[in-house]
């Protein structure tokens, strides 16, 4: 359910029910350094025998290794999605799970060199591994020596002429603060699988945003998930209300049927 994570399916894998790969939502620089998304997991009809519905594959994990000299690759680093899960044996009745996007690996050093090799890459739905139909991960090598050959990372990495730094020199925020007029607790817990709101009635409901760290005029994403099957509903909001520490507010609606939800909010931007 999380950012990036692939829908979970709700019918059988000949009706095209199986769990959604997952996305990638790392940021270009990695900072901050977050690994990769989960897929969905599968759907089933029945809790019959061989009705069992996969499992979403996890996403890549997240990788820094920093040295104040020579960093030598002669084997493999690896942050690779794992594949979702197959259906239980009969496809009448259930589907497979999704696959997990690729992971990071953010490599720092003098002078980056050897005869190894780097993969994040994606991984496909009902056990079989594919690069081709989940996200890819991010590799970033950053060196004054960048002796890597571009065949040797998949993705291909980019590259930058020196090391920066290790955590972000700034900390941007974007927090949910309301839905429909009601203050969302802190910290919420519908990660967690609990609900943290029930609205009195569905309908046109707006929801509140507050940034920090955001530069005035960058679009904040703002997408409303079914909890339960269905697709997500996006509405983008620009932050034009500032103040002058760099504190804005923003709003965004949805037409909401009953249900419930889970909503999520992303501001994408590009650091000096």
């Amino acid at each position: 359910a999380g950012p990036g994570g692939g829908a979970g399916g709700n019918d059988t894998y000949f009706l095209n029910g199986q769990g959604n790969n997952a996305t990638f939502i790392s940021a270009p620089d990695l900072l901050p350094l977050v690994g990769g998304s989960g897929g969905g997991g599968g759907g089933s009809t029945t809790n019959s025998a061989g009705c069992g519905a996969g499992g979403g594959g996890g996403g890549g994990g997240a990788i820094l290794i920093a040295a104040d000299g020579t960093i030598t690759v002669n084997g493999s680093i690896v942050a690779n999605g794992a594949a979702g899960g197959s259906y239980g044996g009969n496809p009448n009745c259930a589907s497979s799970g999704g696959g997990g996007s690729g992971g990071v690996i953010r490599l720092m050093a003098t002078t980056i060199s050897g005869a190894g090799s780097l993969s994040a890459i994606g991984a496909g739905s009902g056990g079989s591994p594919t690069q081709n139909t989940v996200a890819a991960g991010r590799i970033r090598l950053e060196a004054l020596n960048n002796n890597l050959l571009v065949s040797q990372t998949n993705p291909i990495a980019s590259r930058t002429p020196g090391p920066g730094p290790i955590v972000n020199p700034i900390t941007p925020t974007v927090a949910i603060t309301t839905v429909g007029g009601q203050l969302v607790p802190s910290p919420p817990q519908g990660g967690l699988g609990l609900v943290d709101l029930v609205l009195a009635a569905p309908g046109q409901t707006d929801i509140g945003l507050a940034t920090s760290g955001v530069p005035t005029g960058t679009t904040v994403a703002v997408t409303v998930k079914p909890r339960v099957g269905g697709l997500p509903a996006v509405t983008n909001a620009t932050l034009t209300n500032c103040d002058g520490n760099g504190a804005c507010i923003a709003n965004a609606a949805f037409n909401l049927p009953a249900g419930a939800y889970f909503v999520e909010a992303r501001a994408t931007f590009q650091t000096p």
